[in-house]
Order: structure tokens, then sequence, then C-alpha cells
């Protein structure tokens, strides 16, 4: 008799857009890295992406997690959205 295997599949999906309706209402909050992905309109690892490369502010590591404050970040994106580091020579800037 044959064995049946069990096959796992992948389900894509795609980023969701960048309404308010996705995010938490008080600007107090942490939110998380889905929150900011539905904010800015990209998939979460777009968000970890640029937070690493300093084009995003970095958040808070709790443990393994990251969280934002929700009033900072709509506040940097107000006030134009600037990279937080940038990179000259090999070495970053703050």
């Amino acid at each position: 008799m044959r064995s049946k295997r069990m096959t796992t599949t992948t389900v894509l999906r795609a980023p969701r857009k960048a309404n308010e309706t996705n995010v938490p209402k008080s600007t107090g909050e942490l939110v998380t890295v889905n929150d900011i992905a539905a904010l800015l309109g990209c998939t979460w690892r777009t968000v970890y992406r640029m937070a690493d490369e300093g084009k995003i502010p970095f958040g808070l590591k709790i443990g393994g997690l990251r969280r934002w404050h929700l009033g900072e970040f709509k506040e940097w994106i107000a006030a134009g959205a600037k990279p937080v580091r940038s990179r000259k020579r090999g070495r970053v800037e703050a």
C-alpha cells in the first residue's frame, strides 16, 4: 500500500492598500509592522527593510518584536518623511 503524502501550500497575499481604516486610531498606541505597512501601503518585509536601511524610524525592540509609536510615526510622515539616517563613505550617520 502506498502512503499518501501530505503537501502544504503557501498562500501569498497582496499588500494592504494604504488607508486609515486599517490603522489604530489612538496616536499614543504602539503598533505592529502590519499596521505600519498598511499606513505606508507596502508589505511588512518592506517596512523592516526600510527601517534597517534608515529610511523610516527604526521603532522599539521589545524582546524579539518591533513596535512603533503611532503618533511619532504620523508626525514623521507629516514632517516630510525624510530618511532617519544617511550613508556616507560606508558609515552610518545619525
